[in-house]
């Protein structure tokens, strides 16, 4: 493997420690979501702890789009 294949195989695994910061994360946007006029702060960080986990992204994504619409689940 060149030297770009093996960077890129680092960089695209998830580590434990990655899922566990991005599940803390998605814990502060949904009490965040909570909080009268935070809706979008919320959804700011619920897309940042999906970026940092994407696996994330399935069980939040629709969340996301109601909280960007000012809607609260």
């Amino acid at each position: 493997a060149n030297k770009l294949e093996t960077s890129k195989e680092i960089l695209g695994s998830h580590s434990p420690l990655n899922e566990e910061n991005a599940r803390r994360i998605a814990l502060q946007a949904i009490k965040a979501s909570q909080e009268v006029g935070r809706l979008n702060e919320a959804a700011d960080l619920m897309e940042e702890a999906m970026n940092r986990y994407p696996a994330l992204r399935s069980e939040y994504q629709g969340r996301v789009k109601l909280w960007r619409r000012g809607i609260v689940m």
